[in-house]
C-alpha cells in the first residue's frame, strides 16, 4: 500500500494516511536569482534550485514547476537543473515568480511518497546606471529630497521601466530624452525620477519617495548646502505652554530686502520634544502655492527628527516671502525626562536645507536654529493627555459632530485649527451626559478636538469636509 504524505512549509510536521512513520529529512528552500540585464538572446537561464534543499540520500525525485507570469520554466532532470525562459531579452526589467513542487518516493519508508513546495524569484536587476525607485536625485538614497526632482519635471513623459515597479532593487531603464542639469555640471536623466517607472512623472512618484524613505543603496553621495543671507525660520505662536497644548509654529522665508525667485524646497529639522507622532508639518496655501499647483511630503522620523518639502508643479518660479508652512505637535511630556519647572527649553536646528528655482539651480538658503523657553503653567494632573476612548461621530462632518460623554467627566471642550487657532470652547456642565457642536460652514480640514476632564485631557483628531 502507497501512502501519501503532504508538507506544509515552514512546519514539517504532517499525518499520513493509513500509518505513522517516521519523516525523512525534506525541505524545498525558497530561491532567489538576479539576473543582470541587458539579457542576453540566449535559449534558456539555468537555476540550480536543488543547491539549497533537503533531501534524503535515496530517493526518486520528480519536479513539477508552476507557470511564470513573465516567461516558461521546465525541469531538465538529466542536468537536475530548473530552465528558465524569460519571454523579454535585452534591457527588459521585471520580476517574475513561480512555484516548484518535488515529488519524493522514499523508498526505505515502503515507497511512501512525500511532496513540498518553494518558490523561485527572478529578479531582472542592472549592473550600471541603475534607477533605484525613490531616489529620483540619484543620490544613494531615498529621503525628502528627492521631492524637488519630481516637481522640477512633473508632467514630463518618456519610455517605460520594463514592467513598472517600485522595488528597493536597483533596475534597467532606457535615458528619457531629457536631464536635469545640477549644479556642478551633472546631469540627472529624467529615467530617475520617474520612480515607478510607469513613463510619467506625477504625484505617483512621490507615493514611490515616501514607500521607500530612508532606504540607502550601496552608492555614495549626498546634497551640498549652501549658506546665504536667505533663511527659513521658525516663530512660535504660543507664550506658553501646559501638558495637551497643541504647540505651533509658523515656517517662514525670511525677508531680507529683495526676494529671491523659488521654486521648491526641503529641509529637516532636529528637536528635543518628546514627541510620540503627533509633530507634523503642514503646508497651507502660500506664496509658493496651493494643493492645486504644488506638491509635497513630510515625514516624522521619530528620534527628534522630523523633514518636509513643497516644490511647485507648473515650471514656474515663485516671488515672495512669508509663512509657507506650519509646524504642530501636542505638548505630550516634559521635555527630555525633566521633572516639572518653571520652564521648557525647546531646540530646533534646521539641517540640510535646499532650495531651487524652476532650472533645477540651487537658491543659496540657510536655516536658522532656534531654542524658544515656554512658561510652564501646568499645575495638575488635569492637564495630562490621557489615552480614552471618546464616542463622537460622525467623523468625518460637514455639519454637525455629536459627542457622548456618558463615560468621561469632562469641564469643557475646545477645538482648534492645525495652525493653533481656537475656533470653539465651550464650558461643560457637571454629569452632562453629551453635547451636539455646530461645526457647518468651517473650512476643510483637521482640527483637534480637546476634552477636559478630572484625570486629564483627551485629544482627538476631526476632520471637516
Amino acid at each position: 500500500m502507497v501512502c501519501c504524505w503532504v508538507l506544509h512549509i515552514p512546519t514539517l510536521s504532517a499525518q499520513p494516511i493509513g500509518g505513522t512513520q517516521t519523516l525523512p529529512d525534506i525541505e524545498a528552500i525558497d530561491d532567489t536569482l538576479y539576473i543582470a540585464t541587458p539579457i542576453e538572446a540566449i535559449n534558456f537561464i539555468p537555476i540550480d534550485i536543488l543547491a539549497n534543499d533537503i533531501l534524503p540520500d535515496s530517493a526518486i525525485v520528480l519536479i513539477l514547476p508552476s507557470n511564470p507570469q513573465y516567461g516558461l520554466a521546465h525541469w531538465d532532470d538529466f542536468a537536475k537543473q530548473m530552465l528558465y525562459v524569460p519571454f523579454e531579452f535585452g534591457d527588459s526589467t521585471f520580476i517574475d515568480q513561480f512555484d516548484y513542487t518535488i515529488h519524493i518516493c522514499y523508498v526505505s519508508s515502503s515507497d511512501t511518497l512525500f511532496t513540498n513546495t518553494a518558490t523561485v524569484t527572478i529578479v531582472a536587476d542592472c549592473e550600471t546606471d541603475c534607477v533605484w525607485p525613490g531616489d529620483t536625485n540619484n543620490s544613494g538614497r531615498a529621503n525628502i529630497w528627492d521631492v524637488l526632482p519630481v516637481g522640477l519635471t512633473y508632467g514630463t513623459e518618456g519610455p517605460t521601466r520594463g514592467v513598472p515597479n517600485s522595488f528597493w532593487i536597483p533596475q534597467q531603464a532606457n535615458d528619457w530624452q531629457d536631464s536635469l542639469e545640477l549644479e556642478g555640471n551633472h546631469f540627472l536623466n529624467y529615467k530617475y525620477i520617474d520612480a515607478n517607472g510607469d513613463g510619467k512623472i506625477d504625484s505617483f512618484d512621490v507615493e514611490v519617495i515616501d514607500q521607500n524613505y530612508g532606504l540607502i543603496h550601496a552608492k555614495k553621495g549626498v546634497e551640498q548646502m549652501e549658506d546665504a543671507d536667505f533663511a527659513i525660520v521658525l516663530d512660535f505662536l504660543n507664550d506658553s505652554v501646559s501638558i495637551g497644548d497643541t504647540v505651533v509654529a509658523n515656517i517662514i522665508l525670511s525677508e531680507s530686502g529683495d526676494t529671491t525667485d523659488i521654486y521648491g524646497l526641503a529641509f529637516s529639522i532636529n528637536h528635543n520634544v518628546e514627541d510620540s507622532g503627533t509633530m507634523e508639518i503642514n503646508f497651507p496655501p502660500s506664496f509658493i502655492g496651493d494643493e492645486e499647483n504644488t506638491i509635497s511630503l513630510q515625514k516624522n522620523l521619530g528620534n527628534g527628527r522630523i523633514e518636509a518639502a513643497i516644490s511647485r508643479i507648473n515650471q514656474q518660479n515663485t516671488g515672495g516671502s512669508g509663512v509657507f508652512g506650519v509646524l504642530t505637535f501636542i505638548m505630550e511630556d516634559f521635555i527630555d525626562g525633566k521633572k516639572k519647572v518653571a520652564s521648557q527649553d525647546i531646540s530646533f536646528d534646521f539641517l540640510e536645507v535646499r532650495a531651487v528655482n524652476s532650472m533645477g539651480e540651487v537658491v543659496p538658503i540657510t536655516g536658522v536654529g532656534d531654542v524658544t523657553v515656554f512658561d510652564d503653567t501646568s499645575t495638575n494632573i488635569e492637564d495630562k493627555v490621557i489615552d480614552h476612548i471618546l464616542d463622537f461621530y460622525p467623523n468625518p462632518t460637514d455639519n454637525y459632530l455629536y459627542i457622548n460623554l456618558e463615560r468621561i467627566q469632562g469641564t469643557s471642550i475646545e477645538i482648534t485649527n492645525l495652525m493653533g487657532e481656537k475656533m470653539l470652547h465651550q464650558t461643560l456642565t457637571p454629569h452632562q451626559k453629551s453635547i451636539e457642536l455646530s461645526l457647518k460652514n468651517w473650512r476643510q480640514g483637521v482640527y483637534l478636538l480637546q476634552i477636559k476632564t478630572k484625570v486629564g485631557i483627551i485629544v482627538k483628531r476631526i476632520m471637516v469636509f
